[in-house]
């Protein structure tokens, strides 16, 4: 039986309205009833400063992993802070996420050969080499690409990217001093946030259209028959 046209089109047009109802609900962090705007301030350093040092918690669980392991140095733990730590609200979550992405950008700076590449864990227990480049470039851009949006729900659009990018300098340069003795860290931060601002301004684009789209509608449509369906 011949398929009828256009039903492939109209196939994927509702899956990637499923894809795109799905980056809304990660990216739509709710913002603390009752929380003055001073408040989430703070809390969004402090995320920044607190998963700023997150990943080299491998050094503590030396036995199990490798120092700047795979698992700790990507935006891992700031995913689990976004899937799990929600109800803390968009400040924090979005700041973890900012702490974290700086620590992957300032640790482009390291050559890559012994320690400072990333490593597979056990039983593999291989290191990645140059591709390490690659693997930290591209955590610490999804990294400030999902901040970015969070930001933007917990500040609005105004303040949101300025904040960024204070927090981002003062991060940067805290660790860039303390871990690579070098202020440069700054710069290469702000280089992999401006990358990211592309793709997040894309995806931010399409979210907005997606809202209203016949699309949407239908994959929400469709969802709802498949509970009911598994219901009965």
């Amino acid at each position: 039986m011949e398929e009828p046209v256009g039903s492939g089109s109209e196939a994927q047009k509702v899956e990637t309205a499923r894809w795109l109802s799905a980056a809304r609900w990660l990216t739509s962090v709710p913002i603390v009833a009752g929380r003055s705007l001073v408040g989430r301030v703070a809390l969004f350093f402090a995320g920044a400063y607190l998963f700023l040092w997150v990943p080299d918690i491998d050094l503590v669980l030396i036995g199990l992993l490798h120092h700047r392991s795979i698992i700790t140095h990507s935006i891992l733990p700031g995913l689990l802070l976004l899937f799990f730590g929600r109800k803390l609200g968009a400040a924090p979550v979005s700041g973890a996420l900012i702490g974290t992405s700086v620590h992957l950008s300032a640790d482009l700076l390291s050559p890559m050969v012994g320690y400072a590449q990333i490593w597979l864990p056990a039983p593999y227990n291989s290191a990645l080499g140059d591709l390490s480049y690659l693997w930290l470039a591209g955590n610490a851009v999804i990294g400030f690409g999902l901040a970015s949006l969070i930001t933007r729900s917990a500040f609005g659009h105004k303040i949101s990217l300025p904040l960024i990018l204070v927090v981002s300098a003062s991060t940067g340069l805290v660790y860039g001093v303390v871990n690579e003795e070098a202020v440069s860290a700054v710069l290469i931060t702000w280089l992999i946030l401006l990358m990211s601002l592309f793709p997040e301004a894309n995806l931010r684009g399409r979210l907005s259209r997606a809202v209203s789209s016949p699309a949407t509608h239908a994959s929400s449509r469709d969802a709802t028959v498949d509970k009911s369906t598994e219901a009965d």
